[in-house]
């Protein structure tokens, strides 16, 4: 029932809608169709504390003004971050996947939860800077940076104040030099990289540590990028 609702919903809001912009509450709903968060001509939407499951999902809708997922819970087997978003003590399983190629507009997750996610970071990564998490938890994830074809600037993603456990940083790709990740005031907990032979003399993808804490963690030198006074733990 729920789904034919959205179904509606979204009929009404088509490309040829020419009505005033529209601020939409789905507080609440699940979600288990990509096709029902196309939705166009919004002002605003909130969908604060909805659940989505099963489906494939990507981020959005791409004309909202502001969108708001506090609290939410993301369980499907995959979701795409296209079009921003602010994430707040959300909840994420399965593969994250953020196309720096496609990331048009910020995200911010703040104290937000992820268990056994992988994270994908593809791209040539010359939107940056774009994703930050700041209070958040990584409880065994997987950073995937080996699709990143290409890095410029400042780093993808810029993590703060989080805590990352029994997980693994893949940055492999030594063809590909630049900053893809930046640890400020974190701390690592049995956490592991996988990375390239350095026998070939190339830069490599590289992260950045500020601040951070080290425990049960070896991070490889040659993929330090800066690493401040205070970061403490086995190097």
């Amino acid at each position: 029932m729920r789904e034919s609702v959205l179904r509606v919903l979204k009929n009404r809001l088509a490309d040829d809608w020419r009505g005033s912009a529209l601020e939409l509450d789905l507080t609440g709903a699940r979600f288990s169709d990509q096709a029902v968060l196309q939705l166009e001509a919004q002002r605003s939407l909130r969908l604060d504390h909805a659940v989505f499951e099963d489906g494939l999902f990507t981020v959005g809708p791409a004309n909202a003004y502001a969108v708001s997922y506090v609290g939410a819970t993301f369980r499907g087997p995959e979701t795409r971050f296209e079009l921003g978003g602010v994430f707040a003590e959300a909840q994420f399983t399965g593969q994250l996947v953020f196309d720096t190629d496609r990331l048009w507009r910020r995200f911010t997750f703040t104290d937000c939860v992820f268990t056994e996610a992988t994270i994908v970071v593809t791209g040539e990564g010359t939107q940056t800077s774009l994703v930050t998490f700041t209070g958040c938890t990584f409880d065994e994830c997987f950073f995937d940076f080996s699709g990143l074809i290409e890095l410029r600037g400042t780093g993808v993603l810029v993590i703060s104040s989080s805590t990352l456990r029994k997980g693994k940083i893949d940055l492999r790709g030594r063809d590909v030099g630049g900053l893809a990740l930046w640890l400020r005031e974190s701390k690592l907990e049995g956490m592991s990289f996988e990375v390239d032979p350095m026998d070939d003399g190339l830069p490599g993808k590289m992260i950045a540590l500020d601040g951070v804490e080290l425990a049960e963690t070896e991070v490889p030198d040659a993929h330090v990028a800066s690493r401040d006074p205070w970061a403490t733990g086995p190097a």
